[in-house]
């Protein structure tokens, strides 16, 4: 992957390929964020994503997303900045020359797909939070919620959504269904977690990084297992 030097935040020495172990709870965390980068997105979606971008500086989280200069991403990068935070920012190459945030270092993923933008996004993650957005955004919470879900990897990566003035309300209500309808094998609430607030968002993830869960059960048995209501 190529890379272009943009101004930093903080700690030049950063090496992507080279962060270490995973973190545990508790510990300074890798905090992939995902979001709107439209211009026209409410200005009360900018203050919260300012105010989350801000709380994991102060915390002083890495924050890792999409790079963006405008909407949810550029509010979010500007909080983390403006408070000294550092911000790793991943673009695909045909999206370069649509500018991307001050102060961030600058990952650019290629390829004719967003595969790689996404791997490149997910892999140096311990946890996620979404903040409003659009059909790209839904994608990458989706997919990222799904791994939670299966506990493939053995451990948490929480995924936190941000839902500010009920904006995944609507989400709520399909999961609800789709487990009051059998159609989940884990209640909701232990994969994927809805907040009101930037700090709410911020101190869940923090707590959650880390934590154990357990694989789901591909056999015959486990897939005849029905989840319990109780």
């Amino acid at each position: 992957n190529s890379t272009i030097e943009l101004p930093l935040c903080v700690r030049p020495e950063y090496n992507m390929a080279s962060r270490g172990p995973r973190r545990t709870a508790g510990s300074h965390l890798h905090v992939c964020v995902y979001g709107s980068s439209s211009n026209f997105t409410p200005k009360k979606y900018l203050d919260a994503a300012f105010d989350v971008g801000r709380l994991l500086a102060e915390g002083n989280h890495v924050c890792i997303n999409g790079a963006g200069a405008t909407g949810c991403m550029g509010a979010l990068n500007r909080g983390c900045c403006s408070h000294g935070g550092r911000v790793i920012g991943v673009i695909h190459e045909k999206m370069v020359d649509g500018g991307a945030a001050e102060g961030v270092e600058l990952q650019v993923a290629k390829g004719n797909t967003l595969e790689e933008r996404k791997r490149m996004l997910q892999e140096p993650a311990d946890c996620f939070i979404a903040l409003p957005g659009g059909p790209g955004t839904f994608e990458e919470l989706w997919e990222v919620a799904s791994l939670e879900l299966l506990g493939i990897l053995g451990r948490s990566r929480p995924v936190c959504v941000l839902n500010t003035d009920g904006y995944y309300d609507g989400f709520v209500q399909q999961l609800t269904r789709a487990w009051d309808e059998n159609l989940l094998r884990r209640r909701p609430a232990e994969w994927i977690k809805f907040v009101s607030t930037p700090a709410e968002a911020v101190a869940y993830v923090v707590a959650e990084s880390g934590r154990r869960i357990e694989p789901m059960d591909f056999s015959a048995a486990g897939r005849a297992k029905l989840p319990s209501r109780l």
